[in-house]
Parts: C-alpha cells; sequence; structure tokens
C-alpha cells in the first residue's frame, strides 16, 4: 500500500501532513497547526500548517514520511 502524500491545500496554501494522532493535538492546541477538517468533518491524524516556511515544512515532510512509511 503506498503511504499517503502531502499536499499543499489549493484554497489556503496550507501543508497538509499526516502524522500520529498524538503529534497532531499538541501542534492544533498551541496554534502550530489547524485541524483538517474536509467538509467539516475532523482528520484526528492530519493537520494544515498555515506558515509557508521552507525550512519547517521540511522538518514537516521528513515526519510525516516517516510516520507514513514505518
Amino acid at each position: 500500500m503506498n503511504a499517503p502524500h502531502p499536499s499543499v491545500e489549493r484554497a489556503t496554501g496550507h501543508l497538509i501532513v499526516k502524522l500520529p494522532a498524538q503529534r497532531v493535538s499538541p501542534l492544533v492546541a498551541t496554534g502550530q497547526a489547524l485541524p483538517f477538517a474536509p467538509n467539516g468533518r475532523t482528520f484526528r491524524e492530519w493537520a494544515a500548517f498555515p506558515v509557508t516556511d521552507p525550512r519547517e515544512w521540511r522538518t514537516l515532510l521528513a515526519e510525516a514520511r516517516q510516520f507514513t512509511e514505518g
């Protein structure tokens, strides 16, 4: 099975990545990420990152890749 790929949400420009739910919760609680809730349904293992910081995004992408591949 192929791992899901992170993407940039077209409408907002937010980076959308899949991470462990226990990682997403504190990121959302501290305001570092937004809940990813397409069509009003929140996905607990997905987070939206509104800040376009290439260094931060590289770190998040590496973390997401490790989570989905391992």
